[in-house]
């Protein structure tokens, strides 16, 4: 889910026409494991600090498909890199 400072990147028209583009360009695929692929996802994640620069929130070289899984994963492992979590194989969080 967007986080608040960044659901107007989500709202845009800008936005639908890259996220047509990448799937295209992905033949819908996800660039991690070859499954059908439906989120497309900024490779440099967006943040407070960058919301508001086109080159990284409506880049077509700053996104990537990717199904489900792999982008969980991949948000998790960015949690765990900022945050010091740490997660398991399946993407659970281990506990302390």
């Amino acid at each position: 889910m967007a986080k608040e400072y960044s659901k107007h990147v989500y709202k845009s028209k800008i936005w639908e026409a890259l996220r047509i583009i990448v799937i295209e360009r992905e033949h819908g695929l996800c660039q991690m494991c070859g499954n059908p692929g439906n989120e497309v996802d900024h490779i440099i994640e967006i943040t407070p600090m960058n919301v508001n620069d086109v080159s990284i929130i409506y880049n077509v070289d700053n996104l990537q498909l990717l199904c489900h899984t792999c982008h969980t994963k991949k948000t998790k492992n960015s949690l765990s890199t900022e945050q010091g979590l740490m997660f398991d194989e399946n993407g659970d969080l281990i506990s302390r």
